[in-house]
This record gives structure tokens, C-alpha cells and sequence, in this order.
């Protein structure tokens, strides 16, 4: 590329504040918001965002340190950046199936930006089924080895634990301290778990 190709690539980078940061934080609002990053998937290395946006690994750590500061994004020690929010919530069937719930309209946390439109799922319970709702520190969690817990074992906890709620959410968190052992805590964990009763 010639030095003036360069240069207009470098101010066709240039964000809304008129510098390769902003661009840079443009680019992952714009692929957060059109679903190309979902919540919780891992964002590219600092290397190769570089790389491919043609700007120096300094411009990308600024970039995702202001990210993560404004709560669009977040860091997992040893692991990278991701983009920030919940998994979806674990819906129980009664023969202990377990689904995930409006994980296709995930979206940033409530409050991170005020331009982001929120889709709303409506699902039914049916007598003995029950639904689990937890923030991302119970799949993050981590152990002394630096394994994190994650999704599948979760759902294999929620699928295995006896049917009532109070016994559901107790068999998790049981599950999570064995995991876990002494290891401290890497973030804060947030469990709430609501059914249908079966009928008499």
C-alpha cells in the first residue's frame, strides 16, 4: 500500500471522536449490536484485532480497556476479553431436560448503553418444571488448575439435581464448591430459581 493509501486508510479508521481508538471501539458496539458478537463470546487477541484493523496493539488495548470500563466488555484472567452479559437462563423440563431460553436474543446488560433495544421471550412452565437464572460468574468460575466450570457441566448438574427448586438450586451450588475448592472467587455469583409445582 502507498504512504497516501495508508493514510486514507488511517482516517477511514478514525472514529466518532476522530481517533483509531474510537475506531476500534465503533468496530465491536457494531458487531456487538448486529449480533456478530453474542454476550459472553470471546473477543479476537489484541494481535489479531491489530492485524486485521491495521493499527498497533497499544490502539486495541486502549480500546478494549475503555470497553470494558463502560461495562460492554470484560476480562478474564488468562483467557482474554469477552463480550459481556449473561448466559441465558436454564429452563428445566419435568423429565429433566434442560434448554436454554432467549439465548438467539441475548443482549448487553441492562444499562451499559442506553441505544440498545431489548426483545422480550415469553415462555410457559408446566406443573414440575422450573427455570434457573444466574449471572456469568457461576459458568466462569475458576478452579486452582484455571478450568472454568462452564455451561456444559452446569446444564449437567441442573439435568441430574432432584426436581424441586429449593433441592435444584442447592445441588448446583454444591456442585460449584466442589469445583471450585479453595480457589478464590474470580467474580460475583448470583443464583434465583422459580417452578411450577406439580398438581396434587
Amino acid at each position: 500500500m502507498t504512504g497516501s493509501g495508508q493514510a486514507a486508510r488511517v482516517r477511514a479508521l478514525a472514529g466518532a471522536d476522530g481517533t483509531r481508538v474510537g475506531a476500534v471501539m465503533a468496530a465491536i458496539r457494531q458487531r456487538i449490536a448486529g449480533r456478530m458478537l453474542a454476550p459472553g463470546a470471546r473477543l479476537p487477541s489484541l494481535r489479531t484485532l491489530a492485524g486485521t484493523m491495521a493499527v498497533s496493539k497499544s490502539t486495541v488495548v486502549e480500546a478494549y480497556d475503555r470497553l470494558a470500563a463502560e461495562g460492554v466488555i470484560e476480562a478474564r484472567r488468562g483467557s482474554g476479553f469477552y463480550v459481556a452479559g449473561h448466559a441465558p437462563p436454564l429452563w428445566r423440563r419435568a423429565d429433566g431436560r434442560v434448554a436454554t431460553v432467549a439465548d438467539q436474543i441475548a443482549n448487553l446488560p441492562l444499562g451499559v448503553d442506553c441505544r440498545v433495544r431489548y426483545e422480550k421471550q415469553t415462555i410457559s412452565l408446566a406443573p414440575g418444571e422450573s427455570l434457573l437464572i444466574f449471572t456469568d460468574g457461576v459458568p466462569d468460575a475458576m478452579n486452582a488448575a484455571g478450568q472454568f466450570y462452564g455451561m456444559d457441566r452446569l446444564i449437567q448438574t441442573v439435568a441430574a439435581a432432584p426436581p424441586a427448586v429449593e433441592d435444584l438450586i442447592e445441588t448446583v451450588v454444591d456442585d460449584l464448591h466442589r469445583f471450585v475448592g479453595q480457589h478464590p472467587p474470580t467474580d460475583d455469583i448470583c443464583m434465583t430459581c422459580f417452578g411450577r409445582v406439580n398438581q396434587a
